[in-house]
């Protein structure tokens, strides 16, 4: 956590979860691809009730392979790119500075910036995303431990954890990050 900025990552490396739905007009096929991660691998049909039985194998990627992937330029569209925070680059960047003994002490904006820079170039992103303010708001902020945001990642990792359990939807596949300044909880598979 990073004061107004969170984030949260998921390793299952693979997980399978059925999940029962309404039977549609088109009918959900084995072996099609959700996305770039998610694949259906079983379909059974229940005629008596018009629902289905739907498996589904989510793909994660570990945890180290996640600040070196160049997935993220693939499931945006160009506008989605423009749009994008600076907060992913510098959670990212974040993770190369060492967290500081005293806590009023802001990280140096400079030395900030170039690992924020190495991570887009890393994630293959434009580092024009990176903002003044965002590096401004992530040197003063940087291991900050805010309540509030906190609270708003629990409850965000609650509400999978009980989505998950109820048969609803499938984990978090695989990055999450709360960005408090924009007002955002984008998830990414990276």
């Amino acid at each position: 956590m990073h004061g107004m900025f969170s984030y949260i990552f998921t390793d299952l490396i693979e997980h399978k979860s059925a999940k029962e739905h309404e039977t549609g007009n088109q009918p959900r096929v084995a072996g099609t691809a959700i996305n770039g991660v998610k694949t259906i691998v079983d379909v059974k049909l229940n005629l008596e009730e018009t629902k289905e039985l739907v498996t589904v194998v989510d793909k994660y990627s570990p945890l180290a392979a996640i600040f070196n992937s160049g997935k993220l330029k693939s499931q945006l569209n160009r506008r989605q790119l423009k749009k994008l925070s600076s907060c992913l680059p510098l959670i990212f960047a974040l993770f190369h500075i060492e967290r500081p003994v005293d806590p009023e002490v802001c990280i140096d904006i400079e030395l900030l910036k170039k690992h924020a820079t190495i991570a887009c170039e890393t994630l293959d992103l434009s580092p024009d995303i990176i903002t003044d303010e965002y590096l401004a708001l992530f040197s003063r902020n940087a291991y900050a431990e805010f309540a509030p945001t906190a609270a708003i990642i629990g409850g965000i990792l609650a509400q999978d954890v009980i989505q998950y359990l109820g048969g609803k939807d499938s984990p978090i596949n695989n990055c999450v990050v709360f960005d408090a300044h924009r007002s955002e909880i984008p998830i990414y598979y990276l």
